[in-house]
């Protein structure tokens, strides 16, 4: 077994540990060979290939879990759709996502800038071919333009699922970046509201507000929680807050980042660990306090709060010879 530090600095992480369990020495093996195409969407099909160069940006976005700066661009199929005021997007409709790691900018470090390109995404409409995933074809790349070597059916399901909170919006997060629409409208009174959460939101079986749907917040007892996650589950914990039940069926790697805010969120609020595991429970993260975190402690002698984050994952399919990996990560708040 071997223990290696790394650091994370964005968006929240201090210290991080990774513990690899390693199946055998399948190192020397040849490495995975990735595909052009997931769901039948390549960058290479003139119907996507450079979309950021031909498709129009709408929205614009920063994904706090994973840090990223991500750029959302509609064909035109779907912009009519969009400038329709409408969200029934019709066969051929298109959204192309792409997804840069953020820094600070060295000449103006208050600014985060796009610095390393982290993966772009499609999303294709077509309700007769991707009747399984809500009428819309899903596909994840990696930088060099390459599909993602994760299991790509239940990876799209799982996208599917997510995208089920924007179910009122065509199943898409859509934004308003139209300045001349904005400017009609800040002439307006604003009806805003900001969503709080509530304790009694976190503590008993309610949901959490994600867009248009719902996480929901279920405890569950010490005794019920999978084994391969009750053993790191903290002494004396009884139970646990279990959040996103209704996406537990298609989770992979990624949905384990999606979730972690959440759970921070729910662990503070209820003073009690709270933990999401698929269905298979072959992803699972748990998040607890932990007082004895020394990165954390402040130098007024008055600890923050501080917790603990475990995370556990398959690698993909194409990496096989990796066993499960345990990842270890510390917040300070």
């Amino acid at each position: 077994m071997k223990i290696s530090k790394y650091k994370n600095a964005k968006p929240f992480a201090i210290v991080a540990l990774m513990t690899c369990y390693l199946a055998g020495t399948a190192f020397a093996q040849a490495p995975p060979v990735q595909s052009d195409a997931m769901n039948g969407i390549s960058l290479k099909d003139p119907a996507y290939q450079n979309f950021w160069n031909k498709w129009r940006p709408i929205v614009s976005r920063y994904r706090v879990d994973v840090n990223e700066i991500r750029v959302t661009y509609a064909n035109d199929v779907a912009m009519k759709t969009i400038e329709a005021g409408k969200t029934e997007f019709p066969k051929g409709a298109m959204f192309g996502k792409v997804a840069w790691r953020a820094e600070p900018d060295p000449l103006f470090p208050n600014s985060l800038m796009p610095s390393q390109l982290h993966r772009m995404q499609v999303m294709s409409r077509d309700a007769e071919r991707y009747a399984d995933t809500r009428g819309w074809g899903y596909g994840i790349f990696t930088p060099n333009g390459k599909a993602d070597m994760g299991d790509h059916i239940p990876m799209a399901k799982a996208c599917a699922a997510c995208h089920d909170y924007a179910a009122g919006k065509g199943f898409v997060f859509l934004g308003e970046m139209d300045v001349n629409t904005a400017m009609l409208k800040s002439q307006q009174p604003s009806t805003a509201t900001p969503r709080v959460l509530t304790p009694e939101e976190v503590k008993l079986v309610s949901s959490i507000h994600m867009g248009t749907g719902k996480v929901k917040v279920s405890p569950v007892v010490r005794k019920n929680v999978p084994e391969n996650i009750r053993r790191y589950l903290p002494v004396g914990s009884p139970s646990v807050q279990r959040l996103g039940q209704e996406i537990a069926q298609f989770a992979f790697v990624g949905t384990l980042s999606e979730m972690t805010p959440l759970l921070l969120n729910a662990a503070q609020v209820a003073k009690q660990p709270a933990a999401f595991w698929s269905n298979d429970q072959k992803h699972w993260v748990m998040v607890s306090k932990d007082e004895g975190i020394e990165a954390c402690k402040k130098p007024d002698s008055k600890d923050g709060a501080s917790f603990r984050i475990l995370r556990s994952s398959p690698p993909p399919r194409q990496m096989a010879m990796i066993g499960i990996q345990l990842m270890e990560s510390f917040v300070c708040l």
